[in-house]
């Protein structure tokens, strides 16, 4: 069973990350086909960078990744409903999942995909 994020859970890792113009998110591992075992995230992206914050079903902390703004090439972001975002960096390329679609979460959703639309 999957837990859920709420609007309380993304303000709680923003304030926690903190920084300046701080968006937060719920994205997942992007898998070309529906594959079980998806990594879950909050997402925080601020003038400093983004932080990826791996969680647990159990909505523990088990790993939290912070990628520096001056280490990011290239943010693409493409789809339709599900949007599928690539952060390229120099050592690394990430492929993440935001739903957009999340009942209670498409405000903070929609915000995140235009920061990171406009991000580089």
């Amino acid at each position: 069973m999957k837990w859920t994020v709420t609007m309380e859970d993304l303000e709680k890792y923003a304030q926690k990350i903190g920084g300046s113009n701080v968006v937060a998110g719920y994205v997942e591992d992007y898998h070309l086909f529906n594959i079980p075992g998806y990594r879950y995230y909050v997402i925080v992206v601020n003038d400093e960078g983004i932080t990826l914050i791996h969680l647990s079903l159990k909505m523990e902390v088990k790993s939290e990744r912070t990628i520096h703004y001056d280490d990011i090439e290239a943010v693409t972001v493409s789809g339709l409903l599900l949007k599928k975002v690539t952060i390229k960096t120099k050592d690394d390329k990430i492929a993440l999942l935001v739903k957009t679609t999340i009942i209670g979460l498409g405000a903070a959703q929609k915000s995140l995909l235009e920061r990171l639309a406009h991000y580089k």
